[in-house]
């Protein structure tokens, strides 16, 4: 998600869901991501009210220990905290400028083993990882890298995800560059500055179907003060959904929801 006071970072989100078994490449699902007490209640209230939706909390962070040149990890909500399907998440402040990609995904690879231990032995059956790193458009050949590293070890066998924003889908190698090291991408609609508008929404389908990677949306319910004056729309974006679940590719609408109700949102948009 994109949370402009965190950045830069790398959240790991492994989505668990009851029943276990092999996980389905670009599987559909609808799912809201849990950081806080308040967006467990939110989940809870949209679970109750009939929505189908796979919860995710955040569990764990992670960030360069000091001193060394090594990446430490602390816990953070439980991941009984939705009361549903846990997702941990591992906050990775980016340290491309002094460490190559080689180092980076070592570094990543013991943290995503000893999470991914750590989520069996509580008793969650992971299903998917979930990458969620803003990454600058310029470092984007490097991250595939990393990825293509990731999945052919701590992450394989598993189904992997990971986001993107709309600046992303303008790299014309993007989606070419992330074959075969994830299933799909989850594209943030929301704190990006970027609003939704019928001529920008053909030509984010025509860019996301030129990627040829599975999608999800994910949408914020939440809306935020601008620098220049006046408010975010990510609203907006919800009417936008119906359009959205019928272009190629479309596997799933992901909300966060920042402790902000969203359930008449998904209904009108479902």
């Amino acid at each position: 998600m994109a949370r402009r006071a965190l950045l830069p970072l790398l959240s790991v989100l492994l989505v668990s869901c009851r029943g276990g078994g092999a996980p389905a490449h670009a599987t559909f699902r609808d799912g809201q991501w849990v950081w806080s007490a308040a967006d467990s209640a939110l989940l809870a209230a949209s679970v109750r009210g009939g929505a189908s939706l796979t919860a995710g909390v955040w569990v764990s962070t992670v960030r360069p220990a000091v001193p060394g040149d090594s990446l430490a990890q602390t816990l953070a909500l439980p991941p009984s905290a939705a009361g549903l399907a846990p997702i941990a998440a591992v906050a990775f402040h980016a340290w491309w400028a002094d460490h190559s990609d080689r180092v980076t995904a070592d570094q990543l690879d013991r943290r995503l083993r000893t999470l991914l231990d750590l989520l069996s032995r509580s008793g969650a059956t992971v299903t998917e990882v979930q990458l969620d790193y803003d990454c600058p458009v310029r470092l984007l050949p490097r991250w595939a890298r990393v990825l293509h590293r990731l999945r052919h070890s701590s992450l394989e066998g598993r189904e992997v995800w990971i986001t993107s924003l709309l600046a992303h889908q303008r790299d014309p190698a993007f989606g070419r560059r992330l074959r075969g090291a994830v299933d799909g991408q989850i594209l943030q609609l929301f704190d990006t500055g970027d609003r939704a508008a019928g001529a920008r929404l053909d030509d984010l389908e025509r860019r996301l179907v030129r990627q040829g990677l599975p999608f999800r949306v994910g949408l914020g319910a939440f809306e935020r003060r601008l620098p220049g004056g006046g408010l975010t729309d990510h609203v907006a974006w919800f009417g936008a959904v119906r359009e959205l679940r019928t272009w190629p590719g479309f596997r799933g609408l992901w909300v966060f929801p920042a402790g902000r109700p969203y359930q008449r949102l998904v209904r009108e948009a479902s």
